[in-house]
């Protein structure tokens, strides 16, 4: 193999580091925003192998707490995560976000992975009686969570991370999802103001006139435009080192409304968060949390 691309998840992804290691094969654009991919724990630099495109969780999760401490006042956050290296990652975020404010975490609530058994989870975070319930998990637990929450009477703000799934989440919570928040790491798929995403919208018609644009497959088309951009520039014979070289050569790239810049200091070439709110069953942006 020459490159790795589309590795979903953050246990899937920290499974494949010692084999790019050991093999010296680049993983571009993984879809998780862990820390372990972005610095080695010990020297603190970026892994050699590993190129990542989307904002870390500790940005979503430093967005969310800035929102929700700025505009609501918030100040009893609790969090809610998956058991494993993915829930982790967000929990740390959250943390070091709230350490910056002289604030900790009221409350933790978790759920094993592949499950919706979220009842003990649920009974540890209404515990803290907090305002703002930060989520790290997939869609099925979350929606769950939200629905069992809200008939015990929780009225707390509830905010995810991307990795959610926007779309799914919002079809599995239903009319409970009204006024969850949840960050973006690319653009809205619907604004066909940025070029980015026009190009997108074309290109998955062409592809499948039935497909319904999402923030996962538009990601996914980001990525691929990083690495169109990494290939091409590692000229007509590439290497596997050779477009490691060429993506951190990416400087202030413009991709049509979204900018990626790499270094050899550097492998996140996006710290852009956004935030939206489910709103009549879509996902609208959020410029204020009020």
């Amino acid at each position: 193999m020459f490159v790795l691309t589309g590795y979903v998840g953050t246990p899937t992804a920290k499974a494949a580091i010692p084999v790019l290691s050991e093999a010296k094969v680049p993983l571009i654009g993984a879809f998780t925003g862990a820390g372990l991919l972005r610095r080695d724990d010990k020297s603190g630099k970026p892994l050699p192998w590993v190129i990542n495109l989307r904002a870390s969780y500790d940005n979503e999760t430093e967005t969310i707490v800035e929102r929700v401490t700025k505009d609501l006042g918030a100040s009893k956050v609790a969090v809610f995560y998956q058991n494993d290296a993915y829930g982790l990652a967000g929990l740390s975020g959250t943390e070091k976000a709230l350490k910056k404010r002289n604030l900790a975490v009221v409350a933790k609530g978790t759920y094993e992975r592949n499950t919706v058994a979220v009842k003990k989870g649920l009974a540890d975070i209404m515990a803290g009686a907090p305002d703002t319930v930060v989520m790290i998990g997939a869609y099925k637990p979350i929606a769950a969570f939200i629905k069992e929450a809200k008939a015990a009477g929780l009225t707390a703000l509830f905010a995810n991370v991307s990795f959610v799934g926007t779309e799914n989440l919002i079809a599995e919570a239903g009319a409970d999802g009204e006024g969850v928040v949840i960050t973006q790491v690319v653009p809205s798929p619907a604004d066909e103001t940025v070029p980015l995403v026009k190009d997108y919208r074309a290109a998955l018609a062409a592809l499948d006139p039935q497909a319904k644009p999402g923030y996962i497959s538009l990601e996914g088309y980001a990525t691929g435009r990083l690495l169109g951009l990494a290939l091409e520039r590692a000229g007509k014979d590439p290497t596997r080192a050779g477009v490691v070289v060429a993506a951190e050569g990416i400087k202030g790239a413009d991709v049509g409304g979204m900018t990626l810049d790499l270094s050899a200091e550097d492998h996140q070439a996006s710290d852009a968060v956004f935030v939206t709110r489910i709103t009549g069953g879509k996902a609208v942006p959020a410029t204020s949390l009020k």
